[in-house]
């Protein structure tokens, strides 16, 4: 179930600016790119930022990609992709998370430290004596794209190339398509 925030999203602010842009008088052509943004609304998921949060009971397992990334696994294959706020110090994959919420849901800029195993449980992040750290926005993923960051994340951690480096080569490594010319 996904939660809607009474904020406005970038695309309607967008069209409101636009709209105030091109105010015109009674009997002047409609400009077509205003024209065409009139004929075609947008949908309630365009003006409202639709995962600022994720309630809990939807969400099964946290996974650690890096100090930087979180995947958030839901039901159904759901998949949700969180860059931290800043790097985790501290944070990598062999951690256990203690997350500080603020109600029944995992929010941006709720906060979690990451400790571990053998460490002494402490019942807040403070007591702990650890960095704490503060989510972003959760970016819904695929299950393949979450493969895909977690083998990047591991490539970079073996050979120094960073992930977006490797998408670069890769993409020089492919064969142009000639169409037909």
């Amino acid at each position: 179930m996904r939660q809607h925030s009474p904020t406005i999203g970038l695309a309607g602010l967008m069209l409101v600016m636009a709209a105030g842009l091109y105010a015109q008088a009674p009997g002047d052509p409609l400009d077509p790119a205003v024209a065409a943004i009139i004929a075609a609304p947008l949908s309630d998921a365009d003006y409202i930022d639709a995962d600022s949060c994720l309630d809990r009971r939807a969400v099964d397992d946290v996974e650690v990609i890096d100090s930087n990334r979180l995947l958030f696994h839901g039901r159904r294959d759901r998949v949700w992709l969180v860059q931290l706020r800043s790097p985790c110090i501290g944070l990598d994959r062999g951690s256990q998370l203690l997350f500080e919420l603020r109600g029944s849901r995992y929010c941006s800029m709720d906060t979690f430290c990451a400790r571990r195993a053998s460490n002494h449980i402490a019942p807040t992040c403070a007591q702990q004596g650890i960095s704490i750290c503060s989510l972003g926005r959760f970016e819904p993923v695929s299950k393949n794209q979450a493969g895909l960051i977690r083998e990047s994340t591991d490539r970079y951690r073996h050979t120094g190339v960073r992930p977006l480096e490797d998408a670069v080569s890769d993409a020089e490594a492919e064969p142009e398509i000639s169409n037909g010319q």
